[in-house]
């Protein structure tokens, strides 16, 4: 057993430990799974054709003020389920990649685990990666950049991969 101080950090052999131990990747499954299945619950919760006869569909937000609250809540752990999937992403493994990727689909942001091991690790910290941001730059501004810059990005690494593929006609 390792015993640690609360004033020092592990040393590299303890840390690499740490991080091989799949007793880690619990959480996040667990967290991925539970928001995707809540995903399908507000789906079947809105829709106006799928009427299931259960008693979790039974109430649904009536006020504006519920409407709102009720989005805040999805979309806060909504959002935390993403930080579980970029976790998931660093994984070398394919299936964790797989799973990590399963929030941001939910969101319309499929592209996260391309653009981000392939272009945000890369450049990091530069002009280049859409999503940092100069000093003073409002968080308006750096979302749309970030969700145009990154798609942007995506597309035309994509367009060059298949061109060293396939080349042209």
């Amino acid at each position: 057993m390792v015993v640690l101080d609360d004033d020092k950090n592990l040393d590299k052999k303890v840390e690499k430990r740490f991080l091989e131990n799949k007793l880690f990747l619990i959480p996040l499954y667990a967290y991925i799974v539970a928001m995707f299945l809540t995903h399908l619950w507000c789906l079947a919760l809105f829709s106006t054709k799928y009427k299931p006869n259960h008693w979790i569909f039974e109430k649904k937000p009536e006020t504006f003020l519920e409407y709102v609250i009720f989005g805040f809540v999805i979309s806060f752990f909504g959002s935390l389920s993403s930080l579980a999937g970029h976790e998931l992403v660093h994984h070398k493994e394919w299936y964790n990649k797989l799973v990590g990727n399963i929030p941001y689909t939910e969101a319309f942001y499929s592209h996260f685990w391309d653009e981000h091991t392939k272009g945000h690790h890369k450049d990091i910290a530069t002009p280049l990666d859409p999503v940092c941001h100069d000093v003073g730059v409002d968080c308006y501004t750096g979302l749309v950049k970030a969700v145009y810059g990154t798609h942007v990005k995506t597309w035309q690494r994509e367009n060059a991969r298949l061109l060293t593929k396939y080349g042209t006609k």
